[in-house]
């Protein structure tokens, strides 16, 4: 951050929104576009727990630029946090029409819908994120939770065997491993014994 914004986050912010002039002026002596500042604003609130704020800094970059695709991000996290789903999910649609490579910004999205336990958009998420990047562990293992509560266990088993790959050492990975081979063990016992009641039931 340069010095023209470390002077802009120490000021009293209300003082800076009143006075858009002195805002732009600011912006005008950046090196970084107009849409960088605004960013950077937008996620300085966001960081303060001022999400409205935030989100208005967000629109206001993109009305300049539709195609800036951290504004996109952010707008998606910060609707997921206000509980506006729909304006979120709006977003991710837009955010997948890019080539988005930072898993970081994939995990924290899916993360918003894990906490709301939407788990099947935290699914197209992690699975979008696989996408760009197959080495991360932790996308594979969110993938993993995620399939897992959702009821994809088979899917939850290959996801995190692809994890354990990449850090075969992991004893958490080992325990959920053992956990879903537990469930398809249980679930097959079960599937037996409604087979024998039904043979039985049938005999009488």
């Amino acid at each position: 951050m340069n010095k023209n914004h470390l002077v802009l986050f120490n000021l009293n912010r209300c003082e800076i929104l009143n006075n858009s002039l002195f805002l732009f002026a600011i912006m005008g002596t950046s090196e970084n576009s107009e849409e960088d500042s605004w960013f950077e604003i937008a996620l300085y609130d966001k960081n303060k727990g001022n999400l409205e704020e935030a989100l208005k800094s967000c629109n206001q970059i993109l009305e300049f630029n539709n195609k800036y695709i951290k504004a996109w991000i952010l707008f998606c996290i910060i609707n997921q946090k206000m509980g506006n789903d729909s304006k979120a999910l709006e977003a991710l649609n837009k955010i997948r029409e890019f080539n988005v490579s930072e898993q970081e910004n994939w995990i924290e999205i899916a993360l918003e819908f894990e906490n709301k336990e939407d788990f099947p958009s935290a699914v197209k998420v992690l699975e979008k994120s696989l996408d760009f990047d197959t080495e991360k562990k932790d996308n594979w293992i969110e993938l993993g939770d995620s399939y897992e509560a959702i009821g994809f266990n088979e899917k939850a088993y290959t996801s995190y065997k692809k994890a354990l790959k990449l850090d075969p050492m992991d004893m958490d990975l080992l325990y959920k491993i053992g956990n879903i081979y537990n469930k398809a063990e249980e679930a097959a016992t079960s599937g037996k014994d409604k087979k024998k009641k039904k043979k039985s039931k049938d005999k009488k």
